[in-house]
């Protein structure tokens, strides 16, 4: 079972159980509000951020990453259930747009980004 310490509206894994903090199932948060999640993270990356669109092209909402303590950048998007698209944006790199995506009441799909520089 993972574990998510929500700061400043993003998730942190956490690897062991610290029930002196805020801690809570990532799946059990999901479900208590019909909502599912898009998570992910990215080793050595720039700043970036990811904007969700819906298979009719429509901006849903964008968010920044947000840089953990090991280097790492993670994101995470509660959205309702349906089929997103995301584009996202890093200066200096290669845009990446991911389709299709399903995300389901009560469950977290997780995208791990790998960024490639922009060509000159």
């Amino acid at each position: 079972m993972s574990f998510f310490f929500f700061k400043q509206k993003t998730a942190y894994e956490i690897k062991e159980c610290d029930w002196s903090s805020d801690v809570c199932s990532s799946d059990l948060m999901a479900e208590l509000n019909g909502k599912g999640r898009i998570i992910g993270s990215a080793k050595n990356a720039p700043d970036f951020k990811v904007t969700v669109f819906t298979s009719t092209i429509q901006s849903v909402r964008t968010v920044r990453s947000e840089k953990l303590d090991n280097g790492s950048k993670v994101y995470e998007v509660q959205l309702e259930p349906g089929k997103y698209i995301l584009a996202v944006d890093a200066k200096g790199y290669e845009t990446l747009d991911i389709k299709d995506l399903e995300v389901r009441a009560g469950q977290d799909l997780e995208l791990d980004l790998k960024f490639s520089k922009k060509q000159t």
